[in-house]
Formats: C-alpha cells, sequence, structure tokens
C-alpha cells in the first residue's frame, strides 16, 4: 500500500508551518517563558530593589531629542571569574551626534550625584557611590542603531573586593 502523491508532497510544508506557528503563538502568548538571562547563578543574584533603583536614576529616563529608548533591559548577570557583575542597560535609538550625547549625558548625570570617569569605554562613562561599597557604573557605548546605555552593579551575594570597575 502507497500513501496517494498529495499527502506526501503536502505533508512536509503543512508540519513546517505548523511547527513555526506554535513557535511564534508560544512566545507572543508565554512571555514568561521568554527571558534572556537568568535570575541568579549559585548565591549570585539580580538585586530587584537595586534594578528599580537604577532604572528611575535621570540617566536611564531621559533621552537627548529627538532620540528615543527602547525597552530596559534588566537580565544580565555573570558570576564567574573575574566578571561578578549584573547590569541595567536601555538601548537609545536616533541620529543625535556623539559629541551631544556626550555633553547631555554628562551634565545630566552629574547633575545627579554620578561622578565622571575616564575607563577608555564608550563615549561617556561615570560612577555614583551605592550601598555595599561598591558604585555603579554608568557607560554609553555607540551602536549601529544609536547608543546603549548601560549601568552595572554588584549582584547580591558577592563580596564588595569582587567589585572590578571600582
Amino acid at each position: 500500500m502507497s500513501v496517494p502523491r498529495w499527502i506526501r508532497v503536502g505533508a512536509g510544508p503543512v508540519v513546517v508551518v505548523g511547527v513555526v506557528l506554535a513557535g511564534l503563538l508560544g512566545a507572543h502568548f508565554r512571555p514568561e517563558e521568554d527571558k534572556s538571562g537568568p535570575d541568579a547563578v549559585g548565591q549570585c543574584a539580580v538585586k530587584p530593589d537595586t534594578v528599580r533603583d537604577i532604572l528611575a536614576e535621570p540617566i536611564l529616563q531621559k533621552a537627548p531629542r529627538p532620540d528615543r529608548f527602547g525597552d530596559p533591559d534588566s537580565s544580565e548577570l555573570l558570576c564567574a571569574g573575574t566578571a561578578w557583575l549584573a547590569s541595567v542597560s536601555r538601548p537609545l535609538t536616533g541620529s543625535v551626534g556623539e559629541a551631544d550625547v556626550r555633553a547631555y549625558y554628562a551634565k545630566l548625570a552629574e547633575g545627579s550625584g554620578w561622578h565622571a570617569v575616564d575607563r577608555g569605554y564608550g563615549i561617556y562613562s561615570a560612577i555614583k557611590d551605592a550601598d555595599g561599597g561598591c558604585p555603579w557604573w554608568f557607560a554609553v557605548t555607540p551602536e549601529p542603531y544609536g547608543y546603549h546605555l548601560r549601568v552595572v552593579y554588584l549582584p547580591s551575594g558577592v563580596s564588595a573586593d569582587r567589585c572590578a570597575w571600582k
């Protein structure tokens, strides 16, 4: 007994379309499973209160016009070797030039308690004192879409002597 030709020819594309639709609909209707990073690695963990405080900072709330922010990402967590850090980041899309972005964020950061540092990273970098002896580190880096703003902090479960950017 042989399988009819229309089943042999049509079954493959139907199965492929079904798998693709299931993946797309599953990601849309079950976003809780769409996390890009862990909330904890061993005893090292994201600090939800710190993330909330960082997101409230003017440097992640205000953008030079006509640029605009993308969604914040607080899922980065590295807990191994020399990389003990967590971060909150936000993409900034637009067309404002590097010099203007640097000046904008330097004024905004220094007006809200940040202190500029020259780390040789990005177009602007600053630190701000935080609880626990490890400061937050803010950096603006150029990207193809505009700029990437990131605040790095020391995750919970990690001693302050692991603060590599201090």
